[in-house]
């Protein structure tokens, strides 16, 4: 094979490697754009615009983090329990109110962007109406395989406690439906338990 041939070849293979580059890049775009329109809609739908423009603000910050780990992992996966400390810490400054559990995991990069504004919103309502409203409020953080689970599904809980009495929402904003429907197209539904001492999120997907 003459050297003219043989960079003709290697120019090939590096065009094809910058287009499968510039597709996935594309699709990356287009998946996260289509997030962000979501968001916008479900944001601005019923809030006043200084409300509106605060929590779609808060919901793209929280993209905007998973998307640095994702990144830094080559959007391969993300580490759980690096994605749990960047979504929590803008919400609890004191350690003795977070207790946080579990092996080390990954989280794949497919769930990332969702289990990351699933996370957000677990934060701000508890915030708001939750667990964080009162000093003696806590929030318990769990991933692993629970002893009692003979299939051995690995699970994700979230758990509130010493906050007012729960009651269920009147109504189902963007953050209720996200919270109910993160993983869907993983062909399951998270779990929402409104106790009346705390409430209680479980996600059996990750």
């Amino acid at each position: 094979m003459t050297r003219i041939a043989a960079l003709a070849i290697e120019h090939e293979r590096d065009r094809g490697q910058r287009k499968l580059l510039v597709d996935e890049l594309t699709h990356r775009v287009k998946n996260m754009l289509m997030v962000v329109l979501s968001i916008s809609g479900s944001t601005l739908r019923g809030h006043s615009e200084e409300a509106a423009y605060k929590t779609f603000q808060e919901r793209l910050i929280a993209l905007s983090k998973a998307q640095d780990l994702l990144t830094q992992s080559g959007w391969s996966s993300v580490n759980l329990r690096e994605l749990v400390n960047n979504a929590v810490a803008p919400f609890i400054a004191d350690s003795k109110r977070l207790s946080i559990e579990g092996p080390t995991a990954t989280i794949p990069a497919r769930l990332t962007l969702p289990f990351a504004l699933l996370l957000h919103e677990l934060c701000t309502n508890a915030s708001k109406y939750g667990a964080l409203t009162t000093e003696k409020g806590r929030i318990s953080i769990y991933w692993g395989y629970p002893h009692t689970d003979k299939e051995r599904k690995f699970l994700f809980r979230w758990s509130e406690a010493g906050g007012p009495p729960v009651h269920p929402p009147a109504r189902q904003g963007f953050g209720s439906r996200l919270i109910k429907t993160a993983f869907t197209s993983d062909g399951c539904v998270g779990k929402s338990d409104y106790k009346p001492d705390g409430f209680v999120y479980e996600s059996p997907c990750l």
